[in-house]
């Protein structure tokens, strides 16, 4: 599987420099490619990231150079088509690594953190519209405006949209409305995971949303190897982060990778027995 990633990583990128597998232009401005438009990068990076990071560590050779392969083709299109959600997403996967091998930590205390940073998460969009906390990290770090190229706009809109019990079940998956930016969007969500599932499952649907990472993170926590651990932790808080400003629920990648993380003590004693 880790493979397969991998090479689905490579055509995104031959597809994007051939302009094959997909039409040029999927409007006046935005490419289409193999994965279809330039931001759906999102929807693999970090889960071919990590599938290829594990892989590495039980195919010695053969997962290296799968690894390198995928790294080189996922940074190069997310820097090629300037995707910046890919772009921190892939640094907070390899930060994270980096400091969970650094340190020994408690799992407790560790399942505590995550619990926050899965919270804080959520909150984000939230907290961005009622503060200026995070305008100087949006302009400064990402190069972006302060609205992140109008998200915060669609964001406010879910606030606006959602009335009385509406809160509780939402709307629904094929609700009616459109967010819009009036200069280049009109969709059906709001680029950012946690408002959308607030939005059309309501406050059950994104508790239940929140506690199926806290179920994956538990069963993580499980393992006994404690790099394999390290990276299925590291692509877990990746894709927490990337959910701010993207959404990939309906996307079948992380759902395939995340069973294989839950599943991954049993995969590795397996490896180790052949």
């Amino acid at each position: 599987m880790a493979v397969l990633y991998a090479v689905i990583m490579i055509i995104q990128v031959f597809s994007a420099l051939t302009h094959c597998f997909g039409e040029i232009y999927s409007g006046a401005w935005q490419g289409n490619y193999f994965l279809g438009i330039r931001v759906n990068i999102s929807f693999i990076l970090p889960y071919a990231m990590g599938l290829n990071l594990i892989n590495s560590k039980i195919e010695k050779r053969s997962g290296r150079i799968f690894l390198y392969l995928t790294f080189i083709s996922g940074v190069y299109f997310s820097i090629y088509e300037e995707v910046s959600t890919a772009i921190v997403t892939i640094a907070v996967l390899m930060l994270s690594l980096l400091v969970l091998d650094s340190y020994r930590y408690n799992r407790r205390f560790l399942k505590f953190v995550l619990i926050l940073v899965i919270i804080f998460s959520a909150g984000f969009a939230f907290i961005g519209l009622k503060t200026d906390l995070f305008t100087w990290f949006f302009v400064n770090v990402l190069n972006e405006d302060a609205t992140l190229d109008g998200r915060t706009i669609l964001w406010e809109q879910v606030f606006d949209y959602l009335k009385g019990t509406h809160w509780i079940y939402g709307y629904g998956y094929k609700h009616n409305f459109k967010f819009t930016i009036s200069w280049w969007f009109k969709g059906d969500h709001p680029h950012n995971e946690y408002l959308e599932m607030l939005f059309c499952y309501g406050i059950i649907g994104l508790v239940l949303y929140i506690n199926m990472y806290m179920v994956q993170i538990r069963q993580i926590l499980k393992n006994n190897y404690k790099k394999i651990v390290n990276i299925a932790l590291s692509t877990m808080i990746s894709s927490i982060a990337m959910h701010i400003s993207s959404h990939n629920y309906m996307s079948i990648y992380p759902y395939i990778c995340f069973v294989i993380f839950m599943n991954i003590n049993q995969l590795v004693v397996n490896s180790d027995k052949d």
